[in-house]
């Protein structure tokens, strides 16, 4: 095999085998049973071994699920480069990424931290999980994604309750905010909630200015959030490229009905009748609370540039 390998990249430049080498090791936080892609490419000849150690970026996905020493091997390799850390476990699967988890997420490793993938079986250790992501400041934290298969409260305090500040990327699912905590950072482009419960939903969006892309699935809008008083004003999201919301309908129009976004922003609405309505009926008049929602968008001047994906009535 060492004989093939030097073969196949003996025509190439060190650069080039590195991109190869970088896009083969993408699929590492996806298999954290097996050895990770880049110790593997690093033991098949004396080049590669040289080549791998020379680029600090193929040692820079972390998964929780790896032994420690192996852990601890990738932050050595990646030297300053920022990583990104991925870890999906269940009760079954023992406490070595809660270990790893206490370097990985400690005050010298944060600061280099700028992806955090976290898929969590709720009652793993969660609380120790949630005080090892209160402890220290995320400076350079880009994209936050949390799944739990039960819904629960983050805390206020994450992040050393410091809004990371090149924050751009929350993805939540199960995972319930209030609209004051760290992760509701200005900066925030991309906002993906499902399953999730957000105290005046109506404060927290009009914090986000910069939102690009809004994803809003099967989450608690409260009626009374909706129609409070100080969630009149209309909260303007003047960047908003891709709208998405899979809601009960009169919810749905509501919420259209505080928002404020371009013409030419995507809209793509799943709506459904509440459970006690009656259906042939409710499909019918929340069609109509939907469709005068939107008309307040959409004038028939503007309808010619307005781009639907699809607009679903169940």
């Amino acid at each position: 095999m060492s004989s093939i390998a030097l073969d196949f990249t003996a025509g190439l430049h060190v650069e080039n085998i590195a991109q190869i080498f970088s896009a083969v090791c993408l699929g590492d936080e996806n298999a954290s049973g097996s050895s990770p892609v880049a110790i593997t490419l690093a033991s098949v000849s004396r080049r590669w071994r040289l080549i791998t150690l020379g680029y600090q970026q193929l040692w820079s996905r972390i998964v929780l699920g790896w032994p420690t020493d192996i852990v601890k091997a990738y932050l050595e390799r990646s030297g300053s480069s920022l990583i990104s850390v991925h870890g999906r476990h269940r009760m079954q699967g023992g406490i070595r990424p809660l270990e790893n988890m206490q370097f990985v997420f400690g005050s010298a490793v944060m600061p280099r931290v700028r992806l955090i993938h976290l898929d969590l079986e709720m009652g793993w250790h969660m609380r120790w999980v949630y005080h090892l992501l209160c402890s220290n400041p995320a400076p350079s934290l880009e994209h936050f994604t949390f799944i739990c298969d039960q819904a629960d409260e983050i805390p206020m305090t994450m992040f050393g309750n410091k809004c990371p500040s090149h924050l751009r990327g929350l993805t939540l699912f199960n995972a319930d905010l209030s609209p004051t905590s760290p992760l509701f950072s200005p900066t925030i482009t991309s906002l993906r909630i499902t399953l999730t419960i957000v105290d005046s939903f109506m404060e927290a969006l009009r914090a986000l200015p910069h939102l690009l892309d809004l994803s809003i699935v099967a989450c608690n809008i409260p009626d009374d959030d909706l129609d409070d008083k100080q969630s009149i004003a209309l909260v303007s999201l003047p960047h908003l490229r891709y709208l998405h919301v899979s809601q009960y309908a009169r919810p749905v129009a509501k919420f259209l009905g505080l928002l404020q976004f371009p013409t030419t922003t995507e809209v793509d609405l799943k709506v459904q009748a509440l459970p006690n309505d009656n259906p042939m009926t409710a499909i019918c008049l929340d069609a109509l609370h939907v469709a005068d929602a939107l008309r307040k968008h959409f004038s028939p001047a503007d309808a010619a540039g307005a781009s639907f994906a699809f607009l679903t009535v169940k």
